[in-house]
């Protein structure tokens, strides 16, 4: 049965779904996070769960073709650790198809090729600016910048792709470009920014 939603003078038709739940291999384990490459491929963030922890980014298409997944162990944290990633939370390319992955629970940004090989990892806990306390949203901007959501101080930081500091905003509150737990953000085309206040339930736009 098709499924049609309509809103605002626009149609969309429910096309398919890709995947299923999986610990390994084709499929997910509660999916947080996508980034879109060329050619219909795409890169899923598994959160997983504490009970089998699978927690890892899954490469495929969307005509459901499996490609790899990395992530599941990482050199950072030496070869028999277990699984790279504790609690993966955003996911974003830049123009060369490397991988940029934020992690909550970690304090970290990892960096991957396409192919999955750990080229990096940046940061540290820390509540000044620089450093991380929950990084959660990460987008990238038409300048290859990276733009990292702090969710637990109610900071927005904008780093190189090597994890140097360019500026930093935000603070706890409800008012006008002050923040409560935010987690998702997304960059327009003219360098807009929008940031998901999750605990003030609201979208918060902001200029370049």
């Amino acid at each position: 049965m098709a499924l049609h939603t309509i809103a605002a003078g626009r149609g969309w038709i429910y096309s398919h779904h890709v995947g299923r739940g999986s610990l390994v291999g084709q499929g997910f384990s509660q999916p947080v996070g996508i980034a879109l490459a060329k050619d219909g491929v795409f890169y899923v963030a598994n959160r997983s769960g504490e009970q089998n922890p699978s927690a890892r980014i899954t490469k495929a298409t969307v005509d459901e073709e499996f490609i790899t997944e990395f992530g599941m162990a990482g050199v950072a944290y030496g070869v028999h650790s277990g699984s790279h990633f504790t609690w993966i939370t955003g996911v974003v390319l830049d123009s060369d198809e490397n991988v940029y992955a934020t992690d909550e629970w970690k304090n970290l940004v990892s960096v991957f090729d396409k192919e999955g090989e750990l080229l990096s990892t940046w940061g540290e806990a820390g509540e000044v600016d620089g450093q991380l306390s929950g990084p959660a949203g990460i987008a990238i901007d038409a300048e290859e910048n990276l733009w990292v959501v702090n969710s637990l101080n109610s900071r927005i930081q904008k780093f190189s792709r090597d994890g140097q500091l360019l500026s930093a905003f935000g603070k706890k509150g409800d008012g006008d470009g002050e923040f409560e737990m935010p987690y998702g953000i997304s960059i327009d085309k003219e360098g807009n920014i929008y940031i998901a206040d999750w605990g003030n339930d609201r979208i918060q736009k902001l200029s370049p």
